[in-house]
């Protein structure tokens, strides 16, 4: 299969898993803030994050396991690849049996730590039990799903993907249906379904790369220090983005209460969108880069990071642009109980760090794929640290309220893609600093004009219903897709995105 191929495959199948799960979180949040409150809605996110924060320390050895066993399993090398890939599942193994004692400890004194309701206490301890327990069958298990990332077949993931978040959504609206509502149903939906996709990934493993074993004379220290001294760096990377994309729910929590933090929850739905949206677009181009630099291709590494930095901009600006326009008519109908406005305010300031570079996201991969891992991940903890100081400061000590936590947070993600993000992944590969700024100038372009075709389709059309809604979103996100193609793509790309479409149609007439 080309790679052109194998790369529209993998594209189609991660939108595939965005929609699905979009569509579970639409009908979900607002049913359980109806049902249990908007303070129960906040503790389903809260516990995701936690698990989030104990993944710091896991991510020094897993981050990396699949580009080192990539490289070493094309490199000819099977019994290294093997070497890393045992080393790796003692390693979770051992994190496994040294984190079940501090997270139990924190499940049982839960409300010592964070504020929680008396009626929501059990419901919430169980909650995070489950999300906890789910965690750690994921780590205690081999990484069967390193065969995904080492044949470039993403696909075979996005479909167990899929088919989870179906067997989840089931799950939990069969239990909310059958029995009293409660928070834990979703975390037990949780570890159902992962049960699911651990055995997936096994069977894929056996099929794609069963030359991997597990072997205790493949068990190397030497493999181990070597993986978390590269991982180290993707450790530190995972706390900069937490404290720039979740601690804003714990601080919430201990500054304003619970019912804030349900709050920040709800908004919380489009910007965590926008997150899924862009790792799902970015991570389809991560195999093929890695494979290219094992290979030594850095020329093919920057026209693939263009392709995919104009493919993220197209996708990712039409719905910021949309939901800047249309977010407070869409909360409005979706939880009717709560101020619209406040929440699309909350969520377009959360958003503040993707209006400008959406569409280089998918920069990041250079950092992991050329192991050149310690400047960004210095760049994301000073900005997450300087955004979770200033949120705080601003939260506190002046009149934005509530409202300076997402502001705060989406500033330092801003100046954090701009001052090093975008400058220095050309840098890396040998390109001058300003090779992917024109992509920027694009984002910014593309978000603004379509902004104002939205702005002047809302002012003549009523929106009061999901059907107008609707219609008026798809009207301007076409409108938005063709200035995009206008504005992002050259002469040449437009002519071959035409000629591609044609000659889709004349088959289809065949």
């Amino acid at each position: 299969m080309s790679d052109k191929k194998q790369l529209a495959i993998n594209l189609i199948a991660s939108l595939a898993v965005f929609a699905v799960n979009l569509f579970v979180s639409f009908f979900l949040s607002p049913y359980i803030v109806r049902t249990i409150g908007v303070e129960a809605n906040g503790f389903i996110q809260l516990a995701n994050n936690f698990v989030s924060y104990a993944n710091i320390i896991t991510t020094a050895l897993n981050s990396m396991a699949g580009r080192f066993i990539t490289i070493e399993f094309y490199g000819g090398s099977t019994e290294k690849a093997n070497t890393y890939y045992t080393s790796v599942f003692f390693g979770n193994l051992f994190l496994a049996i040294l984190l079940v004692i501090p997270t139990t400890l924190f499940v049982l004194n839960i409300n010592k730590i964070v504020e929680v309701p008396a009626y929501l206490l059990t419901d919430v301890k169980l909650l995070f039990t489950f999300v906890f327990a789910n965690f750690f069958i994921g780590l205690v298990f081999p990484i069967w799903s390193v065969c995904y990332f080492s044949t470039n077949k993403l696909y075979l993931s996005s479909i167990i993907n899929i088919i989870c978040s179906i067997v989840r959504f089931i799950i939990i609206g069969s239990m909310f249906m059958i029995f009293r509502p409660s928070v834990w149903y979703l975390g037990l939906a949780s570890l159902s379904v992962s049960v699911i996709s651990i055995a997936w990934a096994f069977y894929n493993k056996k099929m794609l790369l069963s030359q991997l074993r597990i072997k205790r004379t493949y068990l190397k220290f030497k493999a181990l220090v070597e993986l978390v001294s590269a991982g180290i760096w993707n450790s530190i990377t995972s706390a900069g983005t937490l404290l720039l994309l979740s601690v804003d729910l714990l601080v919430g929590n201990l500054i304003f209460g619970a019912t804030e933090m349900g709050l920040l929850s709800l908004s919380k739905i489009f910007p965590s969108t926008m997150s899924v949206l862009s790792g799902a677009l970015i991570s389809i181009f991560a195999p093929q880069l890695t494979i290219n630099y094992a290979q030594g291709n850095i020329g093919a590494i920057v026209k693939d990071l263009k392709r995919g930095a104009k493919l993220t901009g197209i996708v990712m600006t039409i719905p910021m642009a949309v939901f800047m326009v249309f977010g407070k008519d869409f909360f409005a109908l979706w939880v009717p109980s709560e101020n619209a406005r406040q929440l699309q305010l909350l969520s377009v300031l959360s958003c503040f760090g993707f209006i400008f570079t959406a569409g280089t996201q998918v920069l990041y991969n250079v950092f992991s794929a050329i192991n050149k891992l310690r400047g960004n991940s210095l760049a994301l903890i000073i900005s997450g640290a300087g955004g979770l100081l200033f949120s705080v400061i601003l939260s506190r000590f002046t009149p934005l309220g509530l409202y300076g936590i997402p502001f705060a947070t989406g500033v330092a993600a801003l100046l954090k893609n701009l001052i090093y993000v975008v400058p220095y992944a050309a840098k890396h590969l040998g390109y001058p600093r300003k090779t992917f700024f024109t992509e920027v100038f694009y984002s910014a372009l593309s978000i603004i004009i379509i902004f104002a075709v939205g702005s002047a389709v809302n002012y003549l059309i009523d929106i009061n219903s999901w059907g107008s809604l609707i219609i008026v979103c798809a009207l301007v996100s076409m409108l938005g897709f063709g200035i995009n193609l206008m504005i992002v793509l050259n002469k040449n790309e437009r002519q071959y995105f035409y000629n591609l479409i044609k000659s889709r149609v004349r088959r289809e007439r065949k």
